[in-house]
């Protein structure tokens, strides 16, 4: 099967204690929207190896992992931060969803597919080593980051170096916070630079010894379509030529999607079907070597699980079946004609982000 998907009944036991954007129904819609697409994609049940628990130690501290826990364990839903809540089963969900992340490393490593998309919940780029990352008020609804389980995986069973996109609209904080200061994960993000949680800077390349590793693209207000395109041709696709990474993970939000109402990006079910055709695309580019993509649900509370999710997973599939060996130099070859179209504060940004890299990455 060209894709695989994961996903779990037990997703929809973290319930909010009242009216919460962050609830199952964000998953019935993904499912829903499944059905009615007709892909014939048998939905599997995620496992939970037996490293789960040391992977979640290296990703968060003992402290914070045993305080979600006890929490947890009190069977009454309470709110941790204004933001985001723990009820009795919050914990075997969190570690649940966290597990099928490192799980779905291990299903391209098998060579059972290169592509498997995680439909997890509760979503975790938010949630840093201790919790709360660097200085956000809140965890915005995360409670394990679960894509840092699929990169942990990833660096132990030998995918160096390890490229992290993450085109939720919100800054992945945590993310960053946890492989600051690790040369081999390279996280690129593309998020709302005015909203929540605020961070994620041009110039936070990463720690001392991991510099030129972190890729921070914050899009200025109003940015649409052909802004993303411009961006994904100037500074995603060049980074992905001279990173050439072994895996490539995904932290897939549809928070941006015209309809949500998080940001004030405005992106249309065709960005996220380019997105979803450039990465499966990958896989057979002459001059990369990438064994898989694996993806993880973050954000999206309305019409981007619906459509925008469905024009990405459209995409996936277009592009795995389409084997287009040249999509990522197609794409930088046009970067000229997709300047002409962008926002001038976003061409400035891109140009902002590619002299921040040279001295780092061949760009």
């Amino acid at each position: 099967m060209a894709i695989r998907m994961l996903y779990s009944k037990i997703y929809m036991d973290h319930k909010p204690p009242d009216a919460h954007p962050e609830n199952p129904d964000r998953l019935k819609r993904v499912l829903n929207t499944l059905e009615k697409m007709e892909l014939q994609i048998n939905i599997e049940e995620p496992k939970v190896p037996e490293s789960t628990d040391m992977y979640l130690a290296r990703a968060h501290s003992i402290e914070y992992i045993d305080r979600i826990k006890d929490l947890s364990s009190k069977g009454r839903n309470l709110y941790i931060d204004p933001d985001t809540y723990i009820g009795e089963h919050t914990y075997k969900v969190a570690r649940t969803a966290f597990a099928g992340s490192i799980y779905i490393v291990d299903m391209i490593y098998s060579g059972s597919s290169r592509i498997v998309f995680h439909l997890a919940r509760p979503p975790g780029h938010h949630a840093g080593i201790y919790g709360r990352a660097m200085g956000a008020q809140t965890q915005g609804f995360c409670i394990f980051n679960n894509v840092a389980g699929s990169a942990f995986r990833a660096l132990d069973l030998g995918y160096e170096p390890v490229i992290i996109l993450d085109f939720d609209v919100h800054h992945g904080n945590g993310t960053q916070e946890i492989f600051w200061d690790i040369p081999e994960v390279y996280h690129i993000d593309i998020h709302d630079s005015s909203i929540y949680p605020f961070t994620g800077e041009i110039s936070d390349l990463g720690g001392s010894n991991a510099l030129g590793s972190k890729i921070n693209i914050p899009m200025p207000p109003g940015s649409n379509d052909t802004d993303y395109l411009y961006i994904f041709s100037a500074i995603v696709a060049p980074i992905i030529k001279a990173v050439s990474p072994r895996i490539i993970l995904v932290s897939a939000g549809f928070d941006a999607y015209e309809d949500e109402f998080m940001s004030y990006i405005k992106l249309s079910s065709r960005l996220y079907s380019f997105i979803g055709s450039m990465l499966s695309s990958i896989l057979y580019d002459r001059e990369l070597s990438v064994s898989g993509i694996a993806i993880v649900l973050e954000g999206g509370y309305r019409g981007g699980l619906e459509y925008g999710f469905r024009g990405f997973l459209e995409g996936l599939y277009r592009g795995y079946l389409d084997r287009n060996k040249g999509f990522i130099d197609d794409l930088i070859d046009h970067v000229s004609d997709l300047k002409a179209g962008a926002n001038s504060n976003v061409i400035n940004i891109g140009e902002k982000i590619t002299r921040a890299l040279r001295s780092y990455i061949d760009i």
